[in-house]
């Protein structure tokens, strides 16, 4: 009587995919959000700008058309909202074609208490900030250094202050965090490389705010204000890495703009 065969001896469980070359794949995640910002901001900007021109009395109308900056000054609150969604959008986007598959690398913090350290984390990015904006102010002398969305924020709380609050404290930060760091670091989390992902998403993440505003400071500010983008973004960063949740990184940015904003109204804008 032939004896029943031997069960084959169970195969070892697969090996998680390997993620793909980060900094291959950070280049695409950068051209497909750059180029999405462009189309998502056009198409929802234009709109505004031609209402706001054919809502203006013929002279200024003939100036607002010779003056484009004239014109976006004009409706700066609506634009810096429509920017805004745009932002969110496009990370949206990026996240669900790029982002959503990546692995997760380590088990995440617990929740609550990662969210205790993500806030305080926040709030202690933002004093920071604020001491170094100081420094960088005074050093400026007579032409002190200013963030180039102060002016568009100060527009919106004028028109809405809580549709001001709801875009900074909720929409922005969630548009940021899920891009720069639920996608961008994210990626090379999984492929090991968390330290060069943080630093160069910090630097894409300063890029964002003060690239291509250097014409309106000296050079020395410009670099000030560079640097101050980039400790934030390296802060934020650093809360992902940590607790290895997109809301801790999202909650300490919101606590951090919140800050920002209940300082500008304590004193007075």
């Amino acid at each position: 009587m032939t004896s029943e065969p031997e069960t084959a001896a169970a195969a070892p469980p697969p090996a998680p995919a390997r993620p793909g070359n980060p900094w291959a794949g950070i280049v695409l995640d950068v051209l497909l959000a750059v180029a999405g910002i462009f189309i998502v901001s056009i198409i929802l900007i234009t709109p505004l700008l031609l209402l706001e021109l054919v809502s203006l009395p013929e002279a200024e109308r003939l100036r607002a058309t010779a003056d484009p900056d004239l014109l976006m000054r004009g409706a700066m609150a609506e634009v810096t909202f429509a920017a805004l969604v745009a932002m969110l959008l496009v990370a949206l986007g990026v996240w669900w074609l790029r982002g959503r598959s990546l692995p997760r690398p380590v088990p995440p913090t617990r929740a609550a208490h990662a969210a205790a350290w993500a806030i305080a984390a926040g709030v202690l990015i933002q004093g920071v900030v604020v001491a170094l904006f100081h420094v960088l102010q005074a050093l400026g002398g007579e032409s002190p250094a200013q963030p180039s969305n102060v002016e568009p924020i100060l527009a919106l709380q004028e028109a809405s202050p809580v549709l001001n609050w709801l875009m900074v404290v909720a929409v922005a930060p969630l548009a940021e965090e899920l891009l720069f760091r639920r996608v961008m670091l994210h990626r090379f989390m999984v492929a090991g490389r968390g330290f060069a992902g943080l630093v160069l998403t910090s630097v894409l993440f300063a890029a964002t705010h003060e690239v291509g505003q250097g014409g309106a400071h000296s050079l020395l500010q410009w670099l000030g204000l560079m640097a101050i983008y980039t400790g934030m973004g390296m802060g934020f960063g650093l809360v992902y890495l940590r607790t290895g949740r997109l809301s801790a990184a999202f909650l300490a940015h919101a606590a951090c703009n919140a800050t920002a904003l209940a300082v500008m109204a304590f004193s007075g804008g």
